[in-house]
């Protein structure tokens, strides 16, 4: 094969693979995926399902294990309507909706992240507590790319998403 053929061949190949990879989304409930596309419509950009996170566990204390669920939303065009959603700028911001395991009341979505602030890198429910792992923007980090490990911790309470208290 020469070597026009190989690179070809290998551009080819490269297009399948990135193809086959994108769009490996954390599957959902059907409720979770219809709650996400309307706050997406709604705030006017795309969810990058690529940056889902999820975890199951009681955080209602009602004994029933919860679907909790990190996205991200990017590009939200909000009332510039000329524009395509989801393609205004490279802004992000990153929430955290529960959807609880039986019926009770509605509990709000939370941002919990954003360009410059910080991103979430791991969920897990312990205890019935949501536990992530995070990386916030040091002094000197681009904004592409912060450095600073954390955690931080949220409970629900009271039919909301908070921060507990130490």
């Amino acid at each position: 094969m020469g070597s026009t053929k190989k690179r070809l061949a290998l551009i080819g190949l490269t297009a399948v693979l990135q193809e086959s990879s994108a769009n490996v989304c954390a599957p959902l409930t059907s409720d979770a995926e219809k709650f996400i596309k309307a706050y997406s419509v709604n705030a006017r950009s795309v969810e990058d399902c690529n940056a889902r996170m999820v975890a199951r566990g009681d955080v209602t204390a009602d004994g029933v294990e919860d679907l909790i669920v990190i996205f991200t939303i990017e590009g939200a065009c909000g009332n510039l309507k000329s524009a395509t959603p989801g393609s205004c700028g490279n802004h992000h911001e990153t929430h955290l909706k529960t959807f609880p395991g039986k019926t009770s009341p509605v509990i709000p979505v939370r941002e919990v992240g954003s360009r410059g602030e910080r991103q979430m890198m791991q969920i897990k429910v312990v205890d019935g507590t949501i536990q992530t792992e995070t990386l916030k923007y040091g002094k000197d980090d681009a904004m592409c790319c912060p450095s600073v490990k954390g955690k931080t911790r949220f409970v629900v309470n009271k039919g909301t998403i908070v921060v507990p208290r130490p």
